[in-house]
């Protein structure tokens, strides 16, 4: 009899009522309806923090993030210990290419519960895209799933282009340099760059132990193994300090030792152990069954390759496996982009919930089309994205505005060097020739090397 009076009372509450109509429309994917549904009861039950959580999931499946972050952060304020509020918020702010800020939401869901693999994952995936990659291999280890295995793969190979870039910085043209830069080229098959860049390396002091080997290896796949077998034969000098862990197979400890290292050598073998444990861990994927994950990895490493097109394939193979996948199809997106496939490319990135990469990606398809104003509010919206900015400087620079063309094109000068031309175009245009002059410089520079480089010959040992 008691239970009878109780589903009475429930029955003639409306809030009980509204709310289990919201649950059945979030559940049936009716965004819109439950958006409505949850913001009524927001209203009639005011300072409930988990009917304003599940707004804020409602407004999210709505691809309403924005404001979903919004409604996340109010329930916060009222439960800052709400698991559920803190992982969605953190999952709002990577949705709106904020991977940052997504960190310390994330951080605290991994702290209310540590063994929950979705809250470890998504704190993973925000410190790699924040850059904060040797934060990120942790995590990602200990989730013991392809995607994890993937992540840290990933992670590796970042941690060894953040050391290869800090080289850059600090000592381009030194030996190791060039000896980053031509195992670069030599992945990509430019053969005769990476030639140009060992020979400059072994030219150079201190010597590096195994640039022999390396260049007996361009030698072989240029089609030169008698060249290739005279280079092997000739001395290597012997290792020293981290050089004797690294051909010992001690990466970790590499790692490890050199976490905060500025100088040049110490990076260049951070860049090298954190390489090798990066194809250590796309081997062990790679022979793993069939799954999103390893043609996911197949893609990101054809475009680090350069090679979109067949990228385009295994980002489809992926979605294939995994449909419906939201970031899948913004990779297949930015691939579909890179490969020139400007068309198919806007009708997916129309689908997609914005993003500062999104805006990106469909400013530079319609300034290839010659709508520049439509391109420029994409690209205003992108501001994060270097490359942005760099194309944003340009557009301004062709419609006459070099003054607000000059914060961009300095924001994204680092893009390529065409961006120095226009940057220089850019200040002799608001008077400043002084800096003109000394961008322009770094651009003719920039271009002879590039020339040399691209028509060097590879000659015999």
């Amino acid at each position: 009899m008691t239970v009878l009076v109780l589903a009475a009372l429930l029955a003639q509450d409306p809030a009980a009522d509204l709310a289990a109509r919201a649950r059945d429309a979030l559940a049936a994917r009716r965004h819109d309806e439950a958006v409505r549904l949850y913001g009524q009861l927001v209203q009639e039950v005011p300072g409930n923090p988990g009917l304003i959580t599940n707004l804020g999931l409602a407004l999210h499946q709505a691809g309403r993030y924005q404001e979903a972050a919004a409604r996340f952060r109010a329930a916060l304020k009222l439960a800052p210990g709400s698991f559920p509020a803190n992982l969605m918020l953190g999952l709002a702010l990577q949705k709106l290419g904020q991977p940052a800020a997504a960190i310390a939401p994330l951080s605290a869901a991994v702290r209310l519960q540590p063994g929950e693999p979705t809250a470890r994952l998504e704190l993973a995936d925000a410190l790699l895209g924040a850059g904060r990659a040797a934060e990120a291999i942790p995590h990602f280890s200990r989730l013991n799933t392809p995607k994890g295995l993937q992540g840290v793969g990933l992670s590796h190979a970042a941690v060894a282009r953040q050391a290869f870039a800090a080289i850059e910085g600090a000592a381009p043209g030194s030996p190791y340099w060039h000896a980053l830069a031509a195992r670069s080229l030599e992945s990509q098959g430019q053969l005769r760059g990476a030639f140009q860049h060992y020979r400059a390396a072994l030219e150079t002091n201190p010597p590096i132990p195994g640039l022999r080997r390396d260049l007996a290896g361009v030698y072989q796949a240029a089609g030169h193994p008698d060249w290739a077998a005279a280079e092997a034969k000739k001395p290597e000098p012997p290792c020293a300090g981290l050089g004797c862990d690294f051909a010992a197979g001690r990466f970790e400890a590499i790692l490890a030792a050199t976490r905060t290292a500025t100088a040049p050598s110490a990076l260049y073998w951070r860049a090298r152990a954190a390489s090798e444990r990066a194809r250590a861990s796309f081997a062990a994927l790679a022979s793993l069954p069939p799954s999103a994950e390893i043609h996911e990895l197949q893609a990101a490493g054809l475009r680090i390759e350069g090679k979109h097109r067949e990228a385009v394939e295994e980002w489809r193979r992926a979605l294939q496996l995994s449909p419906r996948d939201g970031r899948l199809e913004a990779e297949l997106a930015q691939s579909l982009w890179q490969a020139g496939e400007d068309d198919e490319a806007m009708k997916l990135l129309e689908r997609l919930p914005d993003s500062p990469a999104v805006h990106f990606q469909r400013g530079d398809i319609l300034a290839k089309r010659g709508e520049t104003p439509q391109a420029i509010a994409q690209l205003e919206k992108a501001v994060a994205v270097p490359a942005a900015r760099a194309l944003l400087g340009r557009l301004y620079l062709e419609q006459g505005d070099a003054q607000r063309a000059v914060p961009h094109l300095e924001a994204g000068q680092s893009v390529d060097h065409a961006t120095l031309f226009h940057l220089s175009r850019a200040y002799q245009q608001t008077g400043q020739t002084a800096k003109a002059k000394l961008t322009l410089a770094r651009y003719q520079q920039t271009m002879r090397a590039r020339t040399e480089t691209k028509d060097a010959e590879i000659t015999p040992p």
